[in-house]
Order: C-alpha cells, then sequence, then structure tokens
C-alpha cells in the first residue's frame, strides 16, 4: 500500500528516505527531494510505504481510516501536524517487486528480448527491465533512454546478461 500525502510547506524533514520498523508504515519518502517539480510550489509530497497481504487487516482497511492512522504516525514522529496535510490518497498495489523462481533469469532474458523486439518500445528502471537495482541505475537507464529518443537514434542495446545492469 501507498499513502500519498500533500503536506503544506516545502519540507517535513531534511532526507529523502527514512525507514521505519515501530510505525504502520515501513518507508516514507519525501518526493520533492527528488525533483521540485514533483509537488506545487509550497507543498510537501510525501510516500509512505505500508508492508501488507492482500486480505489481510491492513489491505482491507478503509482509505479514510488507513489515511488517519498513517497521519498519526507521521505526527508521533514529529514530522507533521494533521491540519498541514492538504490532501492524500490511497494506491493499492498487489505487486511492488518482482517475485522470482529457480528458473528466473532464463524467463527474464527471453522476456526482454520480446520486449526489446517491439520497435516503438522503450523500458528502462526497476520496473521496466524487472531488476530491483540501486536507484541510479533506475535513473541512468531512464536517461540513456532519452538521449537515444532526442537524438532519434536505435535503441540502446539491452544489457550484457550477468551483469548488475541486465
Amino acid at each position: 500500500l501507498i499513502a500519498c500525502l500533500w503536506i503544506e510547506g516545502p519540507s517535513i524533514f531534511p532526507y529523502q528516505t527514512i525507514y521505519y520498523t515501530n510505525r504502520i508504515f515501513n518507508r516514507l519518502a519525501q518526493m520533492n527531494s527528488y525533483s521540485p517539480e514533483t509537488t506545487p510550489e509550497g507543498t510537501c509530497g510525501v510516500t509512505a510505504e505500508l508492508t501488507c497481504s492482500i486480505g489481510d487487516d491492513l489491505w482491507t482497511m478503509d482509505e479514510r481510516t488507513l489515511l488517519h492512522k498513517v497521519v498519526e504516525d507521521m505526527e508521533a514522529e514529529g514530522l507533521v501536524r494533521a491540519d498541514r496535510v492538504k490532501d492524500a490518497m490511497l494506491l493499492r498495489e498487489t505487486h511492488g517487486y518482482p517475485i522470482y523462481d529457480l528458473a528466473f533469469e532464463e524467463h527474464l532474458h527471453r522476456l526482454r528480448q520480446a520486449v526489446h523486439e517491439i520497435p516503438n518500445l522503450y523500458v528502462s528502471g526497476r520496473q521496466g527491465m524487472f531488476n530491483y537495482a540501486q536507484m541510479h541505475y533506475g535513473v541512468s537507464s531512464g536517461m540513456v533512454v532519452a538521449q537515444h529518443l532526442l537524438q532519434g537514434g536505435g535503441k540502446p542495446a539491452l544489457p550484457a546478461r550477468g551483469t548488475e545492469d541486465a
């Protein structure tokens, strides 16, 4: 589950991301720390990630109650006052990360090859490459695709098998 909050003010903490083990959320990310263009001026965008299983108590909790609990925990951490939260929404995603099996590398190679052969489809980053790589890789792979598109060149080559990028 991902709770998205728009909070009055430019920032609620001096970091991009904070991890927790004792709150309803396990990670808070301040989106405008990545880029000021992600939120309206004077607004801080925060995503709170909540780990759960489909159908459990957290997953089935109604949106309003869940968002209230997220804000309560953020208040308990001294990050925000509830009256500064201008808007909020909840995203329910069933698959946040890929799940591998013992033969995943071969399946993954075939999948990437098939996607690469589609002439007008460009993919990059964690989700596009089905790779839980470091964030800098996701950003740089997107920049490579953008550069190729701007220059009118062909598709970038698939990363070599057995590398971190693959």
